[in-house]
């Protein structure tokens, strides 16, 4: 809206110097703002309402968080100040004939968008460079979002990062219908309990099989498993916290199905159980295809489960599966890294990877490539899941960048 030459409905000239900062919790929407009333500096908080009458509704006048109030702002023309709980008035900045009404009429039509883009009917009208500016901007504001995810999981494993690293890699490993039980799984053990376990593919087979509760097909393989595991049981004093029933099957392709992805996870870890150090070391995506260059055991080339028999597969980790790794888990933390050690080289490789990664294909970016909007790379791609996700998705138009170009 516009700022000049502002008045109260008392007539009284206002100049906001600092609006504040927006309060998400109990009491007044902007708490610690500054403005002059006339020649009078004032610092306080500020409540925002459609209208007037709301400020009755909700019942402020009888609530003393509320004593502070320098300024009540609402949207229809109306020219009633309000009182607070110790008597006071508070003088009211009516917002309706300040708001272009081209803008207020795009709003109304962006908001009341039942698709999936609320502003698919006026995003023909965002020029170039807002719209390369503003995919950078949500990139970024991705990663950010996903550095707070690193930390809370730095926080549970007491500041290990190989610890929170293998923790995000299970869960991508069985992201997206068994995410939640491989994490599950990643949580029984500890790094060293499974670093002991390098000595071969079926005693690490054996460790993962018999936490993720599935040797339960017997045949002679798991039987093997399960009396391997019943030993490491019991020197480690292990706890099964994964159920059977938590694991999905059913609507999963067969290369997916968690008994492989467990299968490929011992190949790996068989190999090397600290991936971070590995991941800082990486120059290129090629370095990152050359280490998933594992085999699984014997017994996974010609099954899918246990005990059920199948034609010989090799069961490799595909590229595509490699390059959601790469942006999923290998890019936020070397993104991370190089934000906590203040190094900005970390930080633009792990950026630089997701240039070199071709677009994903899914239904979001499907829909703004519709649009007119094409990903060239797994940096615009993601940039447009983050734009739906946390802005489209959840009509945050006037929080967003492009919203708010479109609607300015």
């Amino acid at each position: 809206f516009s700022m000049q030459n502002l008045k109260l409905k008392n007539g009284e000239s206002l100049q906001i110097i600092h609006p504040g900062t927006q309060n998400l919790a109990g009491g007044p929407d902007f708490l610690n703002a500054k403005l002059y009333i006339d020649d009078t500096l004032w610092v306080g908080n500020i409540e925002i309402h459609v209208s007037v009458k709301q400020w009755k509704e909700h019942k402020h006048f009888l609530d003393p968080a509320y004593n502070n109030l320098i300024l009540h702002i609402v949207f229809y023309d109306e020219s009633e100040d309000i009182y607070l709980e110790n008597g006071r008035s508070v003088p009211t900045l009516s917002l309706h004939n300040r708001i272009f009404p081209t803008t207020f009429e795009n709003f109304k039509r962006i908001s009341q968008q039942k698709t999936q883009i609320p502003c698919e009917n006026l995003i023909h009208q965002l020029d170039t460079i807002t719209l390369v500016s503003s995919i950078e901007s949500l990139m970024i504001e991705r990663l950010e979002r996903k550095v707070v995810q690193i930390e809370e999981e730095l926080a549970l494993q007491n500041g290990d990062l190989e610890g929170a690293f293998l923790v995000k890699l299970f869960s991508y490993f069985g992201a997206p219908q068994n995410k939640d039980a491989f994490e599950l799984l990643s949580r029984s053990f500890s790094l060293t309990q499974l670093s002991k376990q390098q000595v071969s593919v079926l005693q690490m087979e054996a460790f993962l099989f018999g936490l993720s509760g599935l040797l339960q097909q017997q045949d002679a393989y798991a039987i093997q498993l399960e009396n391997e595991f019943s030993y490491l049981q019991k020197l480690y004093k292990l706890k099964v916290y994964v159920q059977s029933k938590q694991w999905h099957f059913a609507g999963v392709r067969p290369i997916n199905f968690p008994t492989i992805r467990i299968a490929q996870l011992a190949a790996l870890l068989q190999k090397n159980v600290r991936w971070f150090s590995i991941l800082l070391e990486a120059k290129s995506i090629q370095d990152f295809h050359e280490v998933f260059k594992i085999s699984v055991s014997s017994y996974w080339l010609t099954h899918y489960n246990f005990g059920l028999g199948s034609s010989f597969n090799k069961k490799l980790i595909s590229k595509p599966f490699i390059n959601k790794l790469i942006i999923n888990v290998f890019v936020p933390f070397l993104f991370y890294y190089g934000k906590s050690i203040n190094d900005e080289y970390y930080k633009d490789i792990a950026l630089a990877f997701l240039e070199q990664i071709q677009a994903e294909e899914n239904q979001i970016v499907q829909t703004f490539t519709n649009l007119g909007i094409v990903s060239n790379n797994s940096f615009e791609s993601q940039a447009l899941i983050e734009l739906h996700n946390e802005y489209c998705k959840q009509k945050k138009c006037l929080e967003c960048r492009i919203g708010f170009y479109l609607l300015k």
